[in-house]
């Protein structure tokens, strides 16, 4: 009980007697803890005592005792236990009396009982010789090898830890021996060379057993010095040896042996060639890549087994490789997949995409690989998401989707997040988890906003996976949701003023959804009640109103997160090209301030007509404060209002003096401000678009009232 136990931590020697009629347990702790070198006549007594017992804990408790209480009197402790039958004691004393005596006091006792001890002592003396690489006993240990089996096996084992000269030539001598197993595995350990002795071995070996075994340790060891056996062995009429021969020369094999081993691959047979391709791997391995390449492509050209080379080409790891093994894929030789899916180059990643997309029976292979690629190449976290979008899309099996949305939960991104959740509704069970747990993993960790919605609705969906599922990881699963989700905030929605009601504003995006728009979808998304612009420079890159529109009042709030944001809105455009040249115009957005824009001209900055008409350089609020914008188009004039301020308001047909592009019908127009056409600048309607040129935007609150025909 607890009184007992603290007078074990506490106590003096008048507690000993206490304890002893009450708790063995904590009267051995306390007599080993109040030994102290004092030579205590009560600890010497409790010591005897507990040494009576027949209990290997007491009693070795009772060693330790008498051995830290008086240390002269520890060998007698140590030569007693020797003679023991109880092994538990024997090693304690043993470990205990080295501890406090030291490994160079004991071995002259064990030297001179080692010839009385039983078999079980002698095994624990070797093992200890072994251990504290006592190499004065050699001569003890190596004598012991004549002993019975499980003597001679700890002495091998013993003089493995040991080392030195004598104990390498009489284990490489045991090779050929009833211990051939025990001395192979000291010599793997071997701390020491033996290179003379094992080469000395394999000339004199006759038996194949025996030679298999030499040259496991050539291999192990690396012994090129054996190259010129290890080829003869080669020849071998005994077929174990002959391949065995063949594998070590991956481990010794070096540049000066690429043709040779060329040779043999050549003429190898299919059973033969994993060990001739392994050893020309090795043999070119300390080559920079294209020399291996060269070596290798050289060697491919004369040999009359190309297709044998393909995995020593994909092991270069070079372009060159994988342009031509996806040619020789092209051309049907489908071997050169397998060695595609070895490659170590991201190159590959893209020629696998393709194959998968074009051979369902082959796309499950080639997604899994280039899955990986993706997870250990791919650094862009929306490049790699996309990886593993076009790897779910080809995935045939639940298994590989499993795997696929495994990595995805490592990108902590709003898009990732959506992505996975397009797999909660599975038709497999295990697809549908494995989404859910994505999706859980991504909402934790994410620093990037989600949509309210969007993020209810998944982790929703997850926690029922959860509980039907009912593991107890489920159910942390479920309780870390639980979190997420209460500290998460519903989605603002933006309203119309009731002045702008009157004027008859229509809301085309109220923080909800992009009903009303369409485009890139995916470079603009909901989030919180802002559109979050990603979308990157191009045509494709745009977000368009459903409707077409002529004349217009549209009003919007953007916000800038990072430094040197660039978009713009276009006006009276079609779908798919360049705004600021086929469209009436481009209204820029952009940071204006960033130091990256210092050399900026005049019809860039911010809210200017790019190319045609310049606005009014302002300085824009910091990053992550909203600002309010309103672009007025009515025929060819327009006006741009930026936090109440106008910075713009021209015409187009007067800025180019009724010149949109060169009279001549040439590229340069002397017309406009950037010198440049624009065809579309007349247009009488079109779409409104936000132009996509990266990321970092938001906006929020965009409406619009339409004027209609008014001029």
């Amino acid at each position: 009980n607890a009184y007992f136990s603290a007078l074990a931590a506490i106590g003096s020697e008048s507690s000993l007697n206490i304890l002893k009629e009450n708790s063995t347990p904590d009267y051995a702790a306390l007599a080993v803890r109040l030994a102290d070198g004092s030579k205590s006549k009560a600890v010497a007594k409790a010591a005897k005592d507990l040494m009576t017992s027949e209990v290997s804990a007491y009693k070795s408790a009772g060693a330790l005792a008498q051995m830290k209480n008086d240390p002269a009197k520890a060998l007698k402790v140590v030569s007693a236990a020797l003679k023991s039958d109880d092994i538990k004691y024997r090693n304690s004393v043993i470990d205990n009396a080295t501890s406090i005596l030291g490994a160079g006091n004991l071995v002259p006792l064990f030297t001179k009982d080692f010839a009385k001890l039983s078999s079980p002592a002698k095994i624990d003396v070797l093992d200890w010789f072994g251990d504290n690489k006592i190499s004065s006993v050699s001569d003890i240990v190596l004598g012991s090898f004549s002993e019975g089996v499980d003597v001679a096996s700890a002495a091998i084992t013993a003089a493995g830890k040991i080392g030195g000269d004598k104990a390498a030539k009489a284990l490489v001598e045991q090779l050929g021996g009833q211990y051939n197993a025990a001395a192979f595995t000291a010599l793997k350990s071997f701390q020491g060379n033996y290179q003379e002795e094992l080469l000395t071995a394999l000339d004199g070996a006759k038996d194949s057993k025996t030679i298999v075994r030499i040259l496991g340790l050539v291999m192990a060891r690396r012994m090129t010095a054996a190259a010129p056996k290890v080829y003869s062995l080669i020849d071998s009429d005994d077929a174990e040896t002959s391949l065995i021969a063949k594998y070590a020369l991956a481990n010794i094999a070096g540049v000066q042996d690429i043709d040779k081993v060329g040779t043999l691959l050549d003429n190898a047979s299919v059973s033969d060639e994993l060990a001739l391709q392994n050893a020309l791997i090795a043999a070119v391995h300390t080559l920079a890549p294209a020399e291996q390449y060269a070596k290798v492509s050289a060697l491919m050209k004369k040999s009359k087994n190309s297709t044998a080379y393909y995995p020593v080409l994909a092991a270069t790891g070079t372009d060159e490789a994988v342009n031509d093994l996806a040619a020789a894929y092209e051309a049907g030789d489908m071997s050169a997949f397998t060695s595609l899916l070895k490659i170590d180059n991201f190159k590959v990643a893209s020629v696998l995409v393709k194959i998968a997309g074009s051979d369902a029976s082959l796309a499950d292979v080639a997604v899994k690989r280039y899955s990986s690629l993706v997870s250990q190449y791919e650094t862009n976290l929306d490049k790699k998401r996309i990886d593993f979008a076009k790897a779910l899309d080809l995935a045939q099996t639940p298994a590989v989707k499993k795997s696929i949305l495994k990595s995805l939960a490592s990108v902590p991104t709003m898009k990732a997040f959506l992505l996975a959740g397009k797999y909660l509704d599975d038709n497999d069970k295990g697809v549908r988890h494995s989404a859910a747990e994505c999706v859980r993993t991504i909402a934790s960790k994410t620093k990037e906003e989600i949509n309210y919605a969007d993020l209810k609705s998944n982790l929703d969906k997850a926690v029922v996976i959860f509980k039907a599922a009912g593991g107890a990881d489920d159910g942390y699963a479920v309780d870390e949701i639980s979190k997420i989700l209460s500290e998460a905030e519903p989605s603002p929605i933006s309203q119309l003023t009731e002045e702008e009601k009157k004027q008859g504003f229509e809301m085309l995006f109220d923080g909800t959804n992009l009903d009303k728009w369409q485009g890139d979808m995916e470079g603009y998304t909901p989030v919180n009640g802002t559109i979050y612009v990603s979308a990157n420079y191009g045509s494709t890159g745009n977000l368009y109103t459903k409707k077409e529109y002529r004349n217009f009042v549209y009003r919007f709030e953007f916000c800038f997160l990072r430094e040197g944001v660039n978009n713009g809105v276009g006006v009276r455009t079609p779908m798919g090209v360049d705004a600021a040249y086929d469209g009436m115009c481009e209204v820029q957005i952009l940071d204006h301030d960033a130091p990256m824009y210092a050399k900026l001209r005049e019809y860039q900055v911010h809210g200017s007509v790019y190319g045609v008409i310049p606005a009014k350089r302002i300085v824009h609020k910091p990053l992550g404060e909203w600002s309010t914008e309103e672009i007025r188009v009515e025929g060819d004039n327009i006006k741009v209002t930026v936090n109440g301020e106008v910075i713009l308001e021209g015409n187009i047909r007067k800025a180019c003096k009724g010149h949109n592009v060169a009279p001549d019908g040439g590229k340069k127009n002397p017309y406009t401000i950037d010198h440049k056409n624009h065809p579309g600048m007349f247009n009488k309607k079109g779409y409104i678009s936000f132009c996509g040129h990266g990321e970092g935007l938001k906006i929020r609150n965009v409406r619009i009232l339409d004027l209609g025909d008014k001029k």
